[in-house]
């Protein structure tokens, strides 16, 4: 795939970007859609060879593969295509995009999780900010956020980290990332005894009387089944 010749027709160009834009709405209202969108990225490679946007296109179809057909070993290696795929371009434009998948979504199939998180604070989310990636920079800060809270062994040292993240979040006003971000920073909380309910995620952070009814309105199923548990 690495070898494939550079795409040159336009209409597929056009279909590739245009269903990587569709990655967000997709994800947050229909999961469901998810592997078709990675399946017709891949599919126009193939078939027309590789555009910048194949880096993309590759780490999707990786993403899938590790953590939802169980095929782990096939989609760490089209992680590591995806990252080939982006040098090999240059493509900077899409580089948050792209390291977004694989340092959130793969390299903790077969390499220790805390290796994903330097390079997301160090590279993935400066990267994103400088190139107007303002989506995909606040989805790395959310990864980010989620890794720490699982894997800093201090939970206050966890907080501190997470919380200049959430306030990066806030000011780019990217809501559903933050509503993500209030979810995590809110269960280190409880885990600290900073709630009147340690089982419920309801605090200081994420308000659950004012926030739940909003995610439920914009149709943000990913995190009303994190509160809810349904």
């Amino acid at each position: 795939l690495y070898d494939l010749p550079v795409m040159t027709d336009v209409y597929s160009q056009g279909a590739l970007r245009v269903l990587m834009t569709l990655f967000g709405p997709v994800y947050i209202t229909e999961p469901s859609l998810l592997p078709s969108l990675a399946y017709t990225m891949v599919d126009l490679c193939v078939t027309y060879g590789n555009d910048p946007l194949a880096a993309y296109a590759y780490g999707l179809y990786g993403m899938l593969l590790c953590g939802v057909l169980g095929e782990i070993e096939l989609g760490y290696q089209f992680g590591k295509l995806a990252l080939k795929i982006l040098d090999q371009f240059s493509a900077r434009e899409i580089y948050c995009r792209v390291t977004n998948k694989f340092y959130s979504f793969i390299i903790h199939w077969k390499e220790r999780a805390a290796l994903s998180l330097e390079p997301l604070r160090q590279k993935t989310i400066p990267v994103g900010l400088e190139t107007g990636e303002i989506e995909f920079t606040c989805y790395a800060a959310v990864n980010y956020c989620h890794n720490v809270a699982l894997l800093e062994e201090n939970l206050a040292i966890a907080a501190q980290k997470i919380t200049p993240y959430l306030q990066l979040i806030e000011s780019l006003q990217q809501k559903f990332q933050l509503y993500y971000t209030q979810i995590w920073l809110q269960y280190l909380c409880n885990l600290q005894g900073q709630s009147k309910e340690p089982k419920k995620l309801d605090g200081a952070i994420f308000d659950r009387e004012q926030i739940l009814p909003r995610l439920i309105e914009i149709q943000n199923f990913s995190s009303v089944l994190i509160v809810t548990g349904k």
